[in-house]
């Protein structure tokens, strides 16, 4: 029967998961330093917990660890009880057996995990090493979730594998930086956020086009959020959704100090069957916009009121830090991350709407991981606390406040001058 402290350790082991790290101090300390080697036990283990990324979840479970290996080595050993010197022996061999049954049980359930993530998904790797190291990635990411809902029973969302489980949060929002220098304006508005409905949610209005995923690499994300904001304002006042072409803006607009007035200066977007890929190289001409728009706005006030007041007229487009905990491998409910770093906006989405679930009021957001992330490819942010820096860099394309001909004219040249010449025709044909 093990002993009080060995049950304890097999307990955190069972509900961490982190079988990994654990087996591998045991395994350090039950051979190498089996011979009365003196050091202090908690620093060492503290030591080799070098994942930055997982520190804190990896030096609880390892100091757990070293304080257990005490409590045994001073049972075993009651003239000796100093807590920071001790001279280490082996593990009785029944405990390690016990103990070592444990972690094949676990090792077994991760790589039937693995195995089931791959088929699910249909991963295929280039190499056997490339394999190794997304399982390896692949396993800690899954421990990481597992101690997150452990230590933290009563978070307002939910977290679970997906496709991008295999995958380091670095390879998703590292690389999605987009330049933006746009002239702030500010617009006064006399809507009263009191005014304002509960909650609204622009895909029941037809305006927003489906999910997509960018892929491993987020240097795409600044163009194609751009894209969605200028195709969802021309859905609004033309009740005719097409999704514009992302590879254009890529290829045009990706170094320019402002994209949005970048994408102005080429006169709009272009359809998406018309520039369907990314060709490396910048052509004007290659295609003809058939939307844009001439008005740049940017809230330079971290004011989640105002947000609420301009995504009435069209969506948003944020741009927070992705770092926050849990944020990668979100499943559902409302995200709520205290420590989520609110400096550093390395993530662009575009807001779609706002609502509130449980007196909890959310912002409804699309991202561009796929629909096999979050819920069906959105995530609802946590409203009113600038959660991750949501409200530092908000940008809003329009029209400006003209009359409808000028609007029309910027949106349908063409057809204006259809019109003038069916006016003319009709003039000459009275008095001819």
């Amino acid at each position: 029967m093990p002993s009080g402290a060995s049950q304890t350790l097999i307990t955190i082991i069972r509900r961490k998961q982190l079988c990994c790290y654990v087996k591998q101090q045991f395994l350090l300390y039950t051979t190498k330093y089996g011979n009365a080697a003196t050091l202090d036990s908690r620093q060492r283990l503290l030591k080799l917990a070098t994942d930055v990324e997982h520190a804190r979840a990896h030096k609880l479970v390892l100091s757990e660890v070293a304080k257990i290996m005490i409590t045994e080595h001073n049972d075993d050993n009651p003239s000796e009880k100093s807590p920071t010197t001790t001279n280490l022996s082996p593990l009785p061999h029944k405990k390690l057996v016990l103990l070592f049954v444990l972690f094949g049980a676990v090792v077994s359930n991760l790589s039937s995990e693995w195995d089931k993530f791959k088929r699910d998904y249909k991963k295929q790797y280039a190499s056997v090493a490339e394999e190794n190291e997304r399982r390896q990635k692949f396993i800690e990411n899954i421990n990481r979730m597992r101690f997150y809902q452990e230590a933290y029973p009563y978070a307002t969302f939910t977290m679970a594998m997906n496709h991008l489980t295999d995958r380091r949060i670095e390879e998703l929002v590292s690389g999605s930086k987009f330049h933006l220098d746009a002239r702030p304006v500010l617009l006064k508005t006399s809507i009263e956020v009191k005014n304002l409905p509960e909650s609204l949610d622009w895909r029941t209005k037809g305006v927003i086009t489906p999910v997509i995923e960018e892929g491993p690499i987020g240097v795409i994300l600044g163009p194609l959020v751009a894209t969605e904001l200028v195709e969802s304002l021309h859905a609004i006042h033309t009740n005719n959704l097409t999704e514009g072409s992302i590879p254009r803006v890529y290829d045009c607009c990706l170094v320019a100090p402002d994209p949005f007035e970048c994408m102005m200066k080429l006169g709009g977007i272009c359809r998406k069957i018309d520039y369907p890929k990314i060709l490396d190289k910048c052509e004007p001409n290659a295609c003809k916009p058939f939307t844009t728009f001439d008005e740049i706005k940017r809230l330079i006030e971290k004011d989640e009121n105002k947000m609420l007041t301009w995504i009435q007229e069209s969506t948003l487009w944020v741009v927070m830090n992705g770092f926050g905990k849990g944020f990668g491998d979100y499943k559902e409910g409302i995200y709520d991350e205290p420590t989520c770093p609110q400096t550093d906006g390395n993530h662009a989405m575009q807001v779609v709407g706002y609502g509130i679930e449980g007196g909890k009021p959310y912002w409804l957001c699309k991202n561009s991981w796929g629909d096999n992330w979050g819920e069906k490819g959105y995530i609802r942010m946590v409203r009113g606390k600038n959660m991750c820096g949501i409200a530092n860099g908000v940008v809003q394309v329009a029209y400006k406040k003209t009359n409808s001909a000028t609007r029309l004219f910027v949106i349908y040249p063409t057809f204006l001058i259809c019109v003038l010449v069916m006016m003319i025709s009709r003039i000459f044909a009275v008095y001819c």
